[in-house]
């Protein structure tokens, strides 16, 4: 019997890798420490992404990786949890504008704006090519970080659990660290 539980979590781990690497454009994406559901041979499995720099550094949250509804979002950064007031002041929220409203921004983003200006010549966001705005539909990309994927049949508490390196190469397009 759990020989057979294994081989169904481990066909949910496959699964999810084959997803994390080789996801649709659509979607859905994985996100760090939301559960997946992946049917395997009519079970369900429960499948989690945790991202291993937040986890190494004792961390026990990760920013969501999706667009910030708030600039204190930005302390959810690793590393940027001490970052002062008045840092955090040069930052602003995308508000599907193409650009922030120089009246309401903070000294800082106004001396940037005037540099994007001047760089896209003369003419502010607008001139950049459409590459360098910013897509919220775009597929959230794991490529070069080191995770750790869980996976429980849902409702049972045994699960397997897998490191991998996610290397953004449709060759080889993870490396296994540990399976256990």
């Amino acid at each position: 019997m759990a020989d057979a539980r294994h081989e169904i979590l481990d066909a949910g781990l496959r699964v999810a890798l084959a997803e994390i690497s080789f996801g649709k454009v659509e979607g859905p994406f994985w996100h760090p420490r939301q559960p997946r559901i992946v049917s395997v041979g009519g079970k369900r499995v429960e499948v989690t992404l945790e991202r291993g720099e937040y986890l190494i550094a004792g961390l026990k949250y990760e920013p969501r990786n999706a667009p910030m509804e708030s600039v204190e979002e930005v302390r959810q950064v690793m590393d940027l949890r001490s970052l002062s007031d008045s840092s955090l002041d040069a930052f602003t929220v995308y508000s599907q504008q193409l650009e922030p409203a120089p009246s309401e921004a903070p000294q800082a983003v106004r001396e940037s704006l005037a540099w994007l200006a001047g760089v896209a010549g003369q003419g502010g966001v607008n001139a950049l090519p459409a590459a360098a705005l910013p897509n919220s539909n775009e597929a959230v990309s794991h490529a070069g970080s080191v995770g750790r994927l869980r996976a429980c049949v849902e409702g049972d508490a045994p699960y397997r659990t897998i490191v991998v390196r996610i290397t953004g190469s449709a060759r080889q397009p993870w490396q296994i660290l540990a399976w256990f």
